[in-house]
């Protein structure tokens, strides 16, 4: 082979090489190789949104239900959602500056509607928001239910248990006061009653569970006695309750009624 003929060769297959690593199928938009790299993939303007949590219990004070709209007498948590920025709270008079705040809503507080604002200051992405000035606001208003029985925990729902996806039976999770004259609806609900929760027919009342407006923690261990949780999402009309109860495992799924 002549020289020329062993130089194209050698071009030839270096060629081949350099176009085998060529990048020609990577979409990836955080990888600066990639056909569709987007330095701005991911990221957002500077926001004011925040999630309210309402406090579970005081028996276990680590734990925050995400409630956002309707809440109980308590411990309410406020948190914002940006990192790094300066944020101001405005709640009544007060006027607070950390990421995150929390405060007791009493007696007073019962039956009312209240907001609470938030400003976060942040320095932007002027590259991939040439428009946001980084600053933004957000209000939300919330509701301290008046009683128990505004709660979405005290409901009706029809559903199955897993054990018996075909069979669909209607529940019942309501809440009574104890009185001189015996048991009245709502009040302080300081008393549970479950009904029909296995569909056998069956009522049980009890001292009421540590719950917020869509969560409740069964935490009385005594073998005639569920032991487990119920989640209630009304915006998407479906209850989930897994719970033990006499050395059997329950779970069920459903529908919301009321």
């Amino acid at each position: 082979m002549s020289f020329l003929g062993i130089i194209l060769l050698l071009i030839n297959v270096l060629g081949c090489k350099c176009k085998k690593t060529e990048i020609t199928d990577c979409f990836e938009p955080t990888n600066p190789l990639c056909k569709n790299y987007d330095p701005c993939y991911g990221k957002k303007p500077v926001s004011a949104e925040f999630i309210i949590e309402d406090k579970l219990n005081l028996v276990d004070p680590e734990t925050f239900i995400i409630e956002n709209e309707t809440l109980t007498l308590g411990t309410i948590r406020f948190t914002a959602l940006e990192e790094n920025a300066k944020y101001t709270w405005y709640l009544g008079i007060e006027v607070l500056h950390d990421k995150q705040i929390q405060r007791n809503f009493y007696e007073d507080t019962r039956g009312k509607n209240i907001t609470v604002s938030l400003v976060v200051e942040k320095d932007s992405d002027a590259k991939c928001f040439p428009i946001d000035d980084g600053r933004d606001s957000v209000s939300k208003t919330f509701y301290i239910v008046e009683d128990v029985c505004q709660l979405d925990i005290d409901n009706s729902f029809k559903g199955v248990l897993n054990t018996a996806p075909n069979d669909s039976f209607v529940c019942s999770v309501a809440f009574y006061t104890i009185t001189g004259g015996g048991y009245i609806p709502c009040g302080t609900g300081n008393i549970t009653q479950f009904e029909n929760l296995r569909n056998l027919g069956d009522t049980e009342r009890v001292s009421t569970y540590p719950c917020t407006n869509s969560y409740m923690r069964m935490t009385d261990r005594a073998i005639n006695r569920p032991f487990g949780e119920i989640k209630v999402n009304k915006s998407k009309n479906h209850v989930y309750m897994k719970y033990r109860w006499e050395n059997v495992d329950y779970e069920f799924n459903g529908r919301i009624l009321n």
